[in-house]
Order: C-alpha cells, then structure tokens, then sequence
C-alpha cells in the first residue's frame, strides 16, 4: 500500500538524497583498518573525512551560481554519476594519498547534488508539495548517511573496506538512474547570465554581523557533532570495547534520534522562541556528551544518541535564520553558510587528534562542551528577534 503512494519525483528526490551522503561519512567506521592496511597512525584516519569535506566547503558557494546559469536535473544528474567514479578508484587506490584524493574527488560532486536539489524543489513546486519532498529529500539524506556507515562497517569485516567502496558506487549509479526516470525537466527554471551581481551579493552578507556569527555556529556545529563522532570511533575501537568495523557502524544507528527531534525544532521555537530552544537542545547535547564517559557500551550509544538528538535540531533553527535574516541574497547566504558548516566538519574530523593523544576521550568531552557552550552564547548575543520567531520551510 505504501508503495503505491510514492511517485516518480518522491522518488527521483530520495534517490538524490541517498547518493550524495551514503559515502561522505562512510569511513568512520573503517578507520581501524584503514590504519592499518595504509599504515598510518589511527587519528589520522580521520583525514578520510576531512578530505570530503574540505571539497564540500570550496564548491558550495559556487555551486547556487552555477546552477543558475545551467541548470538544475542535468547537474544532479551528472554530479550522482560522476560521484560514483571516484568512489569506484577509492577502492583500487594502493597508497593513502591516492586514497585522500578519490574523497577529495568525491567531495567535489557532492555540492551538485545536495545545494541543487534545493534550490529545483523550491522552483518546481510551492507550498505542501515542496514542503512534503523538502521532508523526503531531507529524510533520505539522513538515512543514507546512516546506511553508509553501517553497511560499510558489516562489509569490512566480512569482505573488506575495498569491496565496501564497491557497493557503494553501486548504489550511487542505481540513484543516478532514479534521478534520470524520477525527476522531471525543470519548468520553471530561468537561467542567470553574469556573476557579476551574485559577488556583489557576497560583499553585503558578509557584512551583516548576524549572518557572520550564525556562519561561526554552523562551524561549530558539524565541528561538534563529526569530531565527538569520529574521535568516539577511536575510543570504542580500542579496549575494553575493542569493537570490529562492523559493530561499530552499527553504532552511528544513534544518529536516527536525531532525526525524531528535528521534527520537534520548529514547533518548540514557535512556543519558546528561536534563542530558548537553541538553549534546550544544548542542553540535550551536553547530557548526552557527558552520558559517554559512563564506560558502559549502551550508556555511550544512549549518549551518541542524545548528541545527535541535541545538534540537529539546533542546525535546523540555524538554516531558519539564514533563510529569514538573507533577504534577497537567500540562496548565496545559504551556501555560505554551507561552506562554513562542512569546514567546521572537516577540521572537526582531525584538529581534536591532540586533544585525543594527551587527555583520551575525557579531553573530547570536555572540548564538546565548550563548543555547545559557544553554540549557546552566539543564539544568545545575535538571534534577538522582535515578536515570534519567523520559521522560513527550508
């Protein structure tokens, strides 16, 4: 019965939304192997994030012009089939630098996918439609970043992270053929012609101290959320828990709590205000994040969870004000804060290494609170509002 209530566009958007993030952060739960077929030391195995990352963050300013000017089906379309290239050499690569490289490449399609799709909901559909496949799209998104790593963790440990990246671009070329049948041609699309006006538009955001404070929180954000991630891979990999790829993919299973409080972001900063939920979902972060040092295995994945279950939502009311406080420059304030956001994940991924080699995971908690910490002093300082908060559908 189910089934026979999709459409073709929910379903070309899903497709979009599972090829572009099954792989992005589908190393994590890998790391130990990787450490150890490429012989390297164990934290910098979250360069393999990092990498992706740092690709995400130079495009996606660019991308929103780009678009403008070809485009939207034809760039999904090409960017999902030219993702599964890099991931197929991924798993052929002899050498970590080459390695690093194919995740560069990946990361350097990923922004065709993710900040296009968006902008070709938006244009072809308007009110509940484009509200309901926003929610399909965003839904699909979080799942395949789920699936990424858990299916990767089970395939290294019984056939090996190489045939991981295998199914992997298996998976992106069977989306790329659903975003071809499922997504129909833009209708309504009017292409741009000259940059020059979209430059101008970055001089005038980057002006407005709001928008450059809520850009810092969106570092800060993924910052969080990829280094308690990743840096607890680290931790759960060695004793006593000494978890295999597999049971530790499973692990980032956590990362659906936040999907449940998404739901709840708008409707809380509708009766709280915008600035009082930011301070809830930190303070869920913060319990969650102090929940791991209990060294007991359910109470760090309860822990994970509530971490995810915290930050999401707080990403969600970040998105809502670029989009209320932009103007007409939406679109470029969004994409900047898309490269502030997948920047703080890149360094997020590697920069807490030190912290990890001289104080463990007790030194990760304590650096996550103070990042929450700021989370909260910004809302705080910048999101004074006048009246209810004004919630844009993203």
């Amino acid at each position: 019965m189910f089934l026979t209530r999709l459409n073709r566009r929910a379903i070309g958007i899903s497709a979009a939304g599972f090829a572009c993030f099954i792989t992005l952060y589908s190393t994590q739960p890998m790391m130990p192997v990787l450490a150890h077929d490429f012989a390297v030391p164990l934290p910098e195995t979250g360069l393999t994030i990092t990498a992706s990352l740092v690709a995400v963050a130079l495009l996606a300013p660019l991308v929103g012009a780009i678009s403008d000017m070809f485009g939207r089906k034809r760039l999904i379309f090409g960017a999902a089939m030219l993702l599964s290239v890099p991931t197929l050499l991924a798993a052929i690569t002899t050498s970590y630098t080459a390695f690093l490289l194919c995740r560069f490449a990946q990361g350097l399609a990923m922004p065709f996918i993710f900040a296009v799709v968006i902008a070709y909901i938006t244009e072809e559909w308007a009110g509940p439609e484009a509200m309901r496949l926003t929610g399909v799209y965003q839904m699909a998104s979080i799942v395949s970043g789920l699936f990424g790593r858990v299916v990767s963790g089970a395939m290294t440990d019984f056939v090996g992270w190489r045939m991981a990246f295998v199914a992997n671009a298996a998976c992106i070329l069977v989306c790329a053929a659903l975003i071809g049948w499922g997504l129909p041609r833009e209708r309504k699309f009017v292409p741009v012609r000259g940059l020059a006006a979209g430059f101008r538009m970055y001089g005038t955001l980057l002006r407005q101290k709001k928008l450059l404070a809520t850009f810092a929180l969106g570092f800060t954000m993924l910052f969080s959320i990829v280094s308690a991630y990743t840096f607890a891979s680290v931790y759960l990999s060695q004793p006593p828990f000494s978890l295999a790829p597999g049971p530790l993919g499973a692990v980032f299973a956590a990362y659906l709590v936040g999907t449940i409080t998404t739901g709840f972001a708008a409707r809380l900063a509708r009766r709280l205000g915008r600035r009082e939920s930011v301070a809830v979902w930190v303070g869920v972060a913060v319990c969650g994040i102090l929940l791991t040092l209990v060294p007991w295995l359910p109470a760090i994945v309860a822990g994970l969870g509530l971490v995810a279950g915290g930050i999401f939502p707080n990403q969600t009311l970040s998105l809502n004000f670029v989009a209320t406080t932009g103007g007409r420059g939406k679109s470029t304030a969004l994409g900047i804060y898309t490269t502030f956001y997948y920047l703080g994940g890149a360094i997020g991924a590697i920069a807490p290494a030190a912290i990890w080699r001289e104080a463990g995971w007790s030194g990760c908690v304590a650096m996550f609170i103070a990042l929450q910490c700021f989370v909260l002093g910004v809302a705080l300082s910048f999101w004074r509002e006048d009246g209810p908060p004004k919630l844009a559908p993203i």
